[in-house]
């Protein structure tokens, strides 16, 4: 499916900084104007691990995206909107 003008818009909902990880998750709505994904949310979560005895310091942040009802995670956004029959290389 070609989707022109797709735009998508984000929020952060929640973040939250443990002993060894900060953590957050944001939401994110598909913008296509006239298409049945128009409004479709979906979820973004980092995981940033803390180098131990090291204040201030990070290491490399993990991200996962998915759907509230699914249980299926992806690595990047184009692999979610895939899911969906979105091919953002065509658009």
């Amino acid at each position: 499916m070609e989707i022109k003008d797709l735009k998508i818009e984000g929020k952060m909902i929640c973040h939250m900084a443990f002993d060894t990880a900060h953590l957050m998750k944001h939401e994110l709505t598909i913008v296509a104007p006239d298409n049945l994904v128009n409004g479709r949310k979906f979820y973004k979560e980092t995981k940033t691990k803390k180098r131990k005895g090291q204040y201030g310091s990070f290491g490399k942040s993990e991200t996962i995206y998915y759907f509230d009802s699914e249980s299926q995670t992806f690595e990047t956004i184009n692999e979610l909107l895939k899911s969906i029959g979105i091919d953002v290389t065509e658009i």
